[in-house]
């Protein structure tokens, strides 16, 4: 379902890029029942919303990936049903190791122009500079955006990542927060550096290892 109705309260859950994509329609997803309530648990609408005002253009990355949480791309590892329709741009792998991260991200028809297969892929979202639309809306906030959300939920497990969350939107909503902001945050609840992870997933110009999928950046040629 796409969260229309969930335990009696009701949802809305769209992606943001629903402003920039005509006629895109509202994520679907399917949750688990411990997703439900871990989402029962979080200001679902505010992060859907936005409560927090990036600081500046190129911290929208953390805007834009936790309001993906509640999607279920995030929740259900199903990203590749989230990202596949988002207007990325090429990303620098071979045909195979886009085939193979296509596979582990969920996505399974036979697609057969090459450009399409990288097209999930992006620059570092922290290079985003631009009020254009096009870059804005970029697979480098969204995508590798959300992706990071991913790797930082596995890093950290899912009672941690989720106690981020709360403790992010409490400090900061209604306010104004920069990325940073919520690497301090981050680092504060995990009891974890994470500096480098963050570095490397937000600014890197390549995206980093995915170990659990075979993929290395030295191969990203």
């Amino acid at each position: 379902s796409n969260f229309e109705s969930l335990m009696g309260v009701t949802y809305v859950v769209k992606s943001e890029l629903s402003a920039y994509l005509d006629g895109m329609e509202a994520t679907e997803s399917v949750v688990t029942a411990d997703d439900v309530a871990v989402l029962l648990g979080l200001p679902v609408l505010a992060v859907v919303d936005g409560a927090v005002t990036p600081a500046t253009l190129s911290d929208a990355e953390i805007d834009a990936a936790v309001a993906q949480v509640p999607t279920g791309g995030i929740l259900n590892r199903n990203l590749g049903s989230l990202l596949e329709p988002l207007p990325f741009e090429a990303w620098k792998l071979t045909w195979n190791q886009a085939v193979t991260l296509r596979t582990h991200l969920g996505i399974e028809q036979e697609v057969a122009d090459f450009d399409v297969i990288l097209s999930i892929f992006a620059p570092p979202p922290d290079s985003v500079q631009s009020a254009d639309p096009s870059v804005m809306y970029s697979g480098g906030v969204y995508g590798r955006g959300a992706l990071a959300m991913h790797a930082l939920r596995v890093r950290v497990g899912d009672e941690t990542f989720f106690a981020i969350l709360q403790t992010y939107f409490e400090r900061f909503g209604g306010a104004v927060a920069s990325s940073d902001d919520f690497v301090a945050v981050a680092t504060d609840v995990s009891d974890q550096d994470l500096s480098g992870f963050f570095e490397a997933w937000l600014k890197d110009p390549l995206m980093p290892d995915i170990p659990e999928m075979g993929l290395f950046k030295e191969n990203y040629r």
